[in-house]
This record gives C-alpha cells, structure tokens and sequence, in this order.
C-alpha cells in the first residue's frame, strides 16, 4: 500500500508543494510546483504577498490531483503573522521581518530584555512577533490590531485558508517570544503588560494533531479526492528540519544552513540562565514536546544579496569557486552585524565593514565572496564551543541539513573552523521532517525514531574531516 503526503514547504525566498510516496520502507520525493515568494515594498513597509502564496498552493495542489492524496502539512518561516476580524476576514497583510519599523528604537517597550527572555528562553531579536505586535498597538496599525479578533502566524494563515479552522501550532507560536516554555502555552502576563486582547491567542495545537480537512469548495474545484486531512506537522521549517535529520547519536549538534544557519543541539528541556541570555540562544518548540536550543545567525542570505549586487546571472556555485581560489583568504565579516540585516548593496556593505574593521579593501568577487564564508564558519565555530559550555556536553559531531548542504566548500570551511566532523544531508531534511510528522498521523510510522532511521538508510550523507584533525 502506497502512502502519499504533501508536504508544503515556504521559505523567505521559494515555496513548493512536494508529494511524499512512502511504500512502508522508504520515501520518495517529487516535486509537484515550485513558485517564488516576492515580498512587496509599498511605501516605507514591506509586505509578504500572503493571497498569492496561497494561490500558487491551490496551482499546486491542481496539478496534484490525479494523486490520491492521504494528508498534507504545512511549514513556512517563523515570526510572522497576519490578523482576522470576527468574520474571519484578514484585516492585516503579514508584514515582513525586515520591514524598517523592526529598526527602530522602542524605548517605552514595558518588559526588559531580559524578564522577557526569561519568561520565554527565546533571544532577543528585533523582529520577534512581541515586538512586531508593539509596534501594531502603539503606532502603525493601532485601529487595526484594537479591533482584530484572532491572530494567525504564517502557517496557521494558509492552515485556516485550507480548512477553514483557526488554530495556533506550538513549533512556530514559540517564535512569537510570547510562550511559556514549560506549560506550551501562551504567557498571559506577557500578553496583559502590552495591552494586547488575551482572546486574540488561539489553542494551541501540537505537531501530529488534525488541524481540519480541506475545504470541500477547494475539493471541487480542483478536483482533488475527498476528506483529506491537514495535520499540524513542525510548521516551524526549522523544526521540521530537525526533524528530518537522522542523528547518529544523541551528542550530536545540528545546523539548518539556509537563509538563516540555526545551530543548536535538540534536548529535552529548556535552559534559561543569564549566560544562554548573554549569547543569544534559543529554546525553540520542537516536535514531541522536545526543545530546540540554538542560535540564529544569518546564513545564505548573505550569498544571495552578494549575488544579486554583483550580478543576478552568476550561479551560487560560481560564487563558492570564487571564494575558494581567492588569493586574499583573510576577509571576514561578522553575519550577525547589524549592517547585514537588510542591506540596499552587499557588495558596498561588506567593502565598509572590512575597511573599519581595518582588513583592507576588497575589491574582486572572490574577496567578497570569501568575507562571507569566513564570517559563518567564525561564527558556527564560535557559538558551537558556547553551545557545549551551555548545555555541559561535548559534541561528537555536526549534522549540516538544508540547501547549505550543496556547498561542499562551505561545509568544508565549518569543518575546518569547527575541528569536528561534518555529516551532511539531507538537503531536502524540513519536507522529510514534514513527511514524517504525517505518517506517524497517520499511523504508518509509529515514532520518530522510526521515521529517522527510514531517513538514515535512504538519505545522501557526506561526511567532511577536519584538515587540521589530529585523529
């Protein structure tokens, strides 16, 4: 018997709707439509164009109807959301995490940096939703959020356009900064001190759950089979990423290295001091009840930028061969600067970042292309020495999923940087996470551990070895 999900997986750049087959013994991938996500500047803000997303998933799912479709899951990024009236009415366009108003000061914000991080363990960025939801109640769209019944993170927003059910997935709320970390739900005290209506924070729901079936209008017009349910998978890509990945053993740290690099380690509960405050590391909601405790640093967005300032028609393959036989290998930036966060052209920004950190001048696309390489291995290298400190564990490997995978001269720069082994794959470890989460609702995988060791005898891994290993 032929098992067969889709997973819908929407990144900050692409989304795409891939049906898994699973036969009882491996999984097979196809993609079945591919769109880009093109965020929309109007005036001073900057929009995701949530309708056409949805549209695209409805193109996709009409080219999948001659499948006989079992489930579907939905994962995108995190942080995100838009806001419904009573009628179910969308009343605010999700607005983007680098929009210029996650820039700016807020001084009168009524909760420290610190009490907030730890009420929640979740680290202090600009664009968290608590602080996009502050900057909706105090300024930009105040009428707006005042009036609002129900808010939606991203997933949840195409969850409800598919079933017509409300509902707030556990992975991705706990990007919001506004969960509490041991009871999984919302922190009412976070919610009370911004103002905020308390009935505007919907169930949560857990990965594995139903989250509805899809619309029967939807059914009919794209003539889809009947009663096929939607389950709440890691809707966070993040945590179906590390869902997907098959560790070796339990010592093992992971990084999802695509437009951001989350790196962290999966453990069983949160670590809240002052000192995972101080560095910046997350306790993010994973699947199973577990915790991703990582830090976010900014990834291959970085190489996409350079791309486009240098030249759109360059390939990223082009651009890792560049930066490999450049003659000047000691160009370096640190991603996380905040410089690098929406930067109008790379190429300007790292040239002024090197020359006042006294490196010189870069000039040659190699040189920029190697600042960026040297500036994520520095910084994985860095916060994986902290990420055993914090959570008293040496690590025995690092397990890289995600497009990075494809660069085998990045995976080898974190190797050297690091000294530890490199396992990497597989590239396509969020859809396998989200996959996995949908047989076992299913209940034809009865664990995750299951689900793992499927992964781990039909993925491709490549192991990378330290050159300056001792051993």
């Amino acid at each position: 018997m032929i098992t067969t999900c889709i997973a819908i997986d929407i990144g900050a750049s692409s989304g795409r709707l891939i049906a898994a087959t699973f036969d009882g013994e491996n999984i097979n991938l196809e993609e079945i439509h591919r769109f880009s996500n093109d965020p929309v500047h109007v005036g001073e803000n900057y929009y995701w164009d949530i309708l056409r997303l949805f549209w695209e998933i409805k193109q996709g799912l009409k080219k999948a109807n001659t499948l006989k479709i079992d489930s579907i899951g939905v994962d995108t990024w995190g942080v995100d959301y838009a806001l419904f009236d009573k009628g179910g009415q969308m009343i605010a366009i999700p607005m983007h995490y680098r929009d210029s108003r996650n820039l700016k000061p807020k001084p009168d914000f009524p909760i420290s940096k610190k009490d907030l991080y730890m009420k929640t363990g979740i680290q202090h960025l600009d664009f968290n939703t608590v602080y996009q939801l502050y900057s909706d109640k105090t300024s930009l769209r105040k009428s707006v959020i005042n009036s609002a019944d129900f808010m939606l993170m991203i997933p949840d927003v195409i969850n409800f356009f598919l079933t017509g059910q409300k509902k707030s997935e556990y992975t991705n709320a706990t990007t919001t900064q506004m969960l509490n970390p041991h009871t999984g739900s919302w922190d009412t005290e976070i919610i009370s001190q911004l103002g905020l209506n308390p009935n505007m924070f919907l169930p949560i729901v857990k990965p594995c759950e139903l989250y509805g079936y899809v619309l029967e209008d939807i059914i009919a017009k794209y003539g889809l089979n009947k009663s096929i349910p939607v389950f709440s998978v890691g809707s966070h890509d993040t945590a179906s990423a590390v869902a997907g990945i098959p560790f070796v053993d339990s010592q093992a740290a992971f990084l999802s290295l695509g437009s951001w690099a989350l790196l962290g380690k999966e453990i069983a509960k949160p670590i809240i001091t002052e000192k995972s405050q101080e560095i910046g590391f997350s306790n993010e909601g994973g699947v199973f009840d577990s915790i991703r405790f990582l830090k976010n640093i900014c990834g291959t967005f970085l190489l996409q930028r350079l791309r486009k300032a240098y030249n759109n028609d360059i390939s990223f393959a082009e651009i890792s061969a560049a930066a490999k036989s450049n003659k000047n290998q000691h160009f370096s930036i640190d991603p996380n600067h905040q410089c690098f966060v929406d930067p109008n052209n790379m190429i300007t920004t790292i040239t002024e970042y090197c020359m006042q950190h006294n490196q010189g001048k870069p000039e040659t696309l190699g040189d920029f292309a190697i600042a960026v390489y040297n500036g994520l291995a520095t910084a994985i290298a860095e916060n994986l020495q902290v990420l055993e400190e914090l959570t008293a564990e040496k690590l025995s490997y690092l397990h890289i999923v995600g497009g990075g995978v494809q660069d085998e001269f990045l995976c080898q720069h974190i190797a050297n940087a690091t000294n530890k082994k490199i396992l990497a794959g597989p590239v396509e470890s969020t859809i396998i996470g989200n996959v996995i989460m949908q047989l076992i609702s299913l209940g034809q995988i009865k664990s995750l551990a299951e689900g793992r060791n499927i992964i781990r005898k039909s993925a491709n891994i490549k192991e990378y070895i330290p050159h300056n290993a001792t051993n």
